[in-house]
């Protein structure tokens, strides 16, 4: 099996310790970064490895589970010869590391979390579509109609080819004097039938009815397990997203660091507001309707459900 579609780049923000520690702790050794030239261009079972580079089993396991933990690589179950074999994949091709802060010394940082499933609004909604939890699919897939279900809010995984859902998030902690940025933080991807890496899609968010930009999604990403899908969810199914930061500032909005439209905080009216909206979907008259998979903490590759983060000086 090829890593072709496995081609991504990590970015670190030392704000973050914990990943960057686990990242630079996993190319700190010379076995660890001979697996990963040796993985680099196909896949290998941990045998395979203990042989090519003569060390025993259980040391090369030991270090795999520190490149998987670093999110450098995967492993998988696959039938072999001898039962079932562990075959190492990886999955990260470059990585960078931002040494500077995203915040000032002083700031103050706040988090607002939210289910996928936990929208207050929907509409337009067409299949391909559905809902998932961690025990099942949420109603029939295909059906717009189960998206007003109440047990949508358990869901973990949403997707749908057009429309959108509309988050309300509380507004009080972001009326501040002082406040610098918000930050929208989500894994999401495309919506194809299975799963196709090339489908791309426009997808748009807008807050408080304003519309911030959009990102034009390069796929709907499969070809190997996501790092959080239960066990039930089909290999041929969407496995995970990408990870997409859109920031909000008093000079505009970016999108993962660059600058995408004029929308500042002051545009949002946050004092002339009860919440603050988030919507999230696919115009019909866009010129890539590739539809959208949102992705919560038990899906995808990122523990982590939709997330406002705000910074307050």
């Amino acid at each position: 099996m090829s890593n072709d579609n496995y081609i991504k780049q990590m970015e670190l923000q030392l704000d973050d310790v914990s990943s960057v520690q686990k990242v630079m702790h996993a190319l700190s050794t010379e076995l660890r970064l001979r697996i990963l030239l040796m993985t680099g261009n196909k896949t290998m079972s941990i045998c395979e490895l203990a042989e090519a580079l003569d060390v025993p089993i259980s040391t090369i396991a030991v270090n795999i589970n520190v490149l998987e933990n670093a999110g450098l690589l995967i492993t998988e179950q696959v039938p072999g010869v001898r039962g079932l074999q562990r075959r190492c994949t990886k999955v990260t091709d470059y990585v960078t590391v931002n040494l500077k802060s995203r915040h000032s010394e002083g700031e103050k940082i706040g988090e607002i979390s939210m289910p996928v499933g936990g929208y207050s609004l929907c509409g337009d909604i067409e299949p391909t579509c559905g809902l998932a939890d961690t025990e099942g699919f949420i109603g029939v897939p295909d059906e717009p109609l189960n998206f007003y279900l109440p047990s949508r809010f358990g869901a973990q995984l949403i997707w749908f080819r057009k429309g959108f859902v509309e988050y309300h998030f509380p507004i009080l902690p972001l009326r501040n004097p002082h406040l610098e940025k918000i930050e929208i933080i989500v894994e999401a991807c495309s919506e194809a039938i299975g799963y196709d890496n090339t489908c791309v899609s426009d997808i748009f968010f807008q807050m408080n009815g304003t519309e911030l930009g959009v990102w034009r999604s390069p796929g709907d990403f499969g070809g190997r397990r996501g790092l959080l899908n239960p066990d039930w969810w089909q290999p041929f199914s969407t496995q995970y997203g990408m990870l997409k930061v859109w920031r909000i500032t008093h000079s505009g909005t970016y999108l993962d660091d660059e600058w995408i439209s004029p929308v500042t905080l002051e545009s949002l009216d946050l004092l002339k507001h009860e919440y603050l909206s988030l919507r999230i979907g696919i115009h019909s008259d866009a010129k890539h309707v590739g539809g959208i998979n949102l992705l919560g903490r038990s899906f995808g590759d990122v523990p982590q459900d939709i997330l406002i983060r705000y910074y307050i000086s």
